[in-house]
């Protein structure tokens, strides 16, 4: 069976940019040939700098025969009708099969498509899959509109059976059509190969200084820059998205040693990983004793002699004139807050910088944020002044030099300023900690300043740009709402904090309203309405959290129609404790008894609130399965409240399940709608009483019908 082989070759193409598109490519391709009726099982990507390349193996000579069914008019339908189907589909009436359904007699037609040649099949599909795919960024040249992220340059197709091979036929970009050519290591061996197979073509590939799939190369750049940190006594700092990263900037991969300069080694360990990481690609090797970083590892893409050191030379000049940089504007800073009153002026200066237009002063941010900082220690009775004193300082460093050269750094500077200052290391560690976390991998901060003031800075994001009519819409979302409404749950939940939200959405409102900012004073803004909103966006995004905990999302949703919804932490206990009680017996016995009386009542009163009725009488139970349930409601209320009020969530869920016995024997011994008008309305309010005392805990009418 025949193997399909594609290499697209071009100007090199952005590393983050590789992997993605590998896949995203073969996805495609994989999907336009199985429209064929053609099952792809073996398919492989690989990508380099300049090659993207796709091994799809055993694929049939050509498709399998498709046969479709077409439905026609109805028989004994308008002449007319009938013709134009037969027209449509090629088939004489007469060849028609009439089959008979629910609203009659129709014609159908079995419509049989032969099969294609794969070299067919593939000329068709390759060009059409290059041109429906989208980069992040692309580019057209030459007077094509085709589109691709880097110029092509030339394109290797084959069809491989046997000892055949066929070369594609096809042409994109500015009529560059495949061959069977492609080429070496674009410095070390640029000449063109000629290529036979996917064997062949990686074979010839690694011989001319190529290694063709980017985790190979990766593993070789870690076994290499390891190797050459513990020939030295040393480590190699451990950084996988940059050894990705790497991995995609060359085709041949040669990993460098080199000490860095003495002179900067007293600078801040992440200001060297970020000079040297972000800037220049560069891996970084520390000591294991000290963990100070003290030597680089630059991944060349060619080889060159020990007597030549031109590229490893070059690349320590290059570090060391960044290092001066960072060394420059690190020593002002540092001298500017060692100077009277320097770190405070440096909070002054804040009220110069816009946070936004509509929002003020990076100064208003900071006083909204100790005021919002201050009610939250209080509600948990923290140390009030220590949360003060944290939240006045935490956003001085976006003033500083330092951070004016590495942005990425906000925070961490600040905390290396206050512990230069002798500040107290919970308020320098907030500096860096309140922004924590910020992505799903990220640690929580556990100290009472960082999460104070961490908790306060999401919602005052939210609340503002909530009120300003900034809120994310589809996956458009600017100013990272979703990541701050994560932070306030992660905050909350990870550190079993017990705060109404609700209310400190309020007050972040209070706030906000009380600025003489033109966007709040000129015109009314429904604060309540800005709360709502916000509240709904936190626990569109705690389902989606909890959705990656494992937590159904039905039960969540169940657990969040209940009055303390704003308390993430006790929300996400209750969750928890309805999800195992509906796992057991009784649990489900419960739900479905819940589920007959739900639907006796929507039944009769539609919708109204049946679970306003009145209470039922409990001299009107006859029967002793009402008796028994009337007992059993008076004894599950009791306990539901108690152990809610205890928060004994467990045991609670359990006097919920309780009710499952009772509840089954009403409905196998007693006929609810009786012609008795007293004892049926009685019957009907015994029944709202059993679904108001389960929406104690949940509204179950929120889980779904499968479980």
């Amino acid at each position: 069976m025949p193997d399909f082989l594609l290499e697209i070759y071009s100007e090199e193409i952005p590393a983050r940019w590789q992997r993605g598109a590998a896949n995203g490519l073969l996805n495609g391709l994989i999907a336009e040939i199985e429209t064929y009726g053609i099952e792809v099982t073996t398919a492989s990507s690989f990508v380099t700098p300049h090659r993207l390349c796709f091994d799809l193996r055993c694929l049939p000579e050509i498709s399998p025969v498709q046969v479709t069914t077409r439905r026609g008019p109805r028989v004994g339908a308008p002449q007319k009708a009938v013709e134009g189907f037969v027209r449509s589909v090629g088939i004489d009436i007469e060849k028609l099969d009439i089959r008979q359904e629910a609203k009659g007699a129709f014609y159908f037609a079995e419509i049989e498509t032969p099969g294609h040649r794969l070299l067919d099949i593939l000329n068709d599909t390759v060009p059409k899959v290059m041109a429906e795919f989208r980069w992040p960024k692309s580019m057209r040249w030459g007077t094509d509109s085709f589109r691709w992220t880097r110029p092509i340059r030339s394109i290797l197709g084959l069809v491989v059976n046997e000892n055949e091979t066929h070369v594609l036929d096809f042409s994109v970009a500015n009529d560059v059509s495949p061959g069977n050519m492609t080429r070496g290591h674009s410095l070390m061996a640029p000449g063109e190969i000629e290529v036979i197979s996917f064997d062949d073509y990686r074979h010839q590939l690694l011989e001319r200084f190529v290694v063709l799939d980017s985790f190979e190369r990766e593993k070789r750049i870690l076994e290499g820059a390891t190797a050459l940190a513990e020939a030295e006594g040393l480590e190699l700092v451990e950084d996988s998205e940059l050894l990705e990263e790497i991995s995609g900037l060359v085709e041949w991969p040669v990993p460098m040693m080199e000490k860095i300069d003495p002179k900067f080694l007293s600078l801040p360990q992440e200001i060297l990983l970020t000079s040297m990481r972000s800037h220049q690609k560069y891996l970084a090797i520390k000591s294991p004793d000290t963990k100070q970083i003290s030597h680089f590892v630059v991944v060349a893409n060619c080889e060159e002699s020990d007597e030549d050191r031109t590229i490893l030379k070059g690349n320590q000049l290059v570090l060391t004139a960044r290092l001066e940089d960072a060394a420059f504007v690190w020593g002002k800073d540092v001298q500017r807050v060692a100077k009277r009153d320097g770190f405070d002026g440096m909070r002054r200066q804040l009220n110069a910088m816009s946070y936004h237009q509509q929002l003020g002063s990076l100064g208003d941010k900071v006083n909204r944020l100790t005021n919002l900082s201050v009610d939250i220690a209080e509600w948990l009775n923290w140390d009030v002044e220590r949360v003060r004193q944290t939240a006045h300082v935490v956003k001085n460093d976006l003033v500083s030099e330092t951070v004016g050269e590495f942005p990425e750094l906000q925070g961490v500077i600040g905390q290396h300023l206050a512990t230069s200052l002798g500040m107290p290391s919970q308020i320098a560690a907030a500096c860096a900690e309140h922004y924590l976390p910020a992505s799903p991998k990220d640690r929580v901060p556990t100290e009472s300043p960082s999460v104070a003031v961490g908790l306060a800075d999401r919602i005052d994001q939210l609340i503002g740009f909530f009120a300003i009519g900034e809120a994310p819409t589809g996956s458009k979302d600017p100013f990272a709402l979703r990541r701050s409404a994560l932070g306030v749950i992660r905050l909350c939940i990870d550190n079993d904090l017990r705060i109404p939200l609700r209310q400190i959405l309020k007050k972040s409102c209070h706030e906000y309203a009380s600025l003489a900012l033109p966007k709040f004073t000129e015109r009314s803004i429904d604060w309540d309405q800005v709360t709502s909103a916000v509240m709904a966006f936190v626990h569109e995004r705690l389902s989606v959290h909890s959705s990656s905990v494992g937590t159904r999302q039905d039960v969540l949703k169940a657990c969040l129609a209940t009055q303390e919804a704003d308390d993430l932490t006790l929300l996400v206990r209750r969750a928890d404790a309805l999800g195992h009680i509906l796992e057991t017996n009784d649990g489900e016995r419960l739900l479905h008894g819940f589920r007959r009386a739900n639907n006796i009542l929507s039944i009769e009163f539609g919708e109204r609130d049946f679970l306003s009725l009145p209470e039922p009488l409990e001299s009107l139970a006859l029967e002793p399965s009402e008796k028994a349930l009337f007992k059993g409601l008076a004894v599950a209320n009791q306990d539901i409240n108690n152990a809610i009020e205890n928060e004994r969530l467990q045991d609670a869920m359990r006097a919920m399940a309780r009710l499952s016995t009772p509840i089954d024997h009403l409905f196998e011994e007693v006929r609810v709608q009786t012609d008795d008008p007293a004892l049926r309305d009685n019957r009907l309010r015994l029944l709202a009483a059993v679904c108001r005392a389960t929406g104690l805990m949940a509204d179950l009418r929120k889980i779904e019908t499968s479980t």
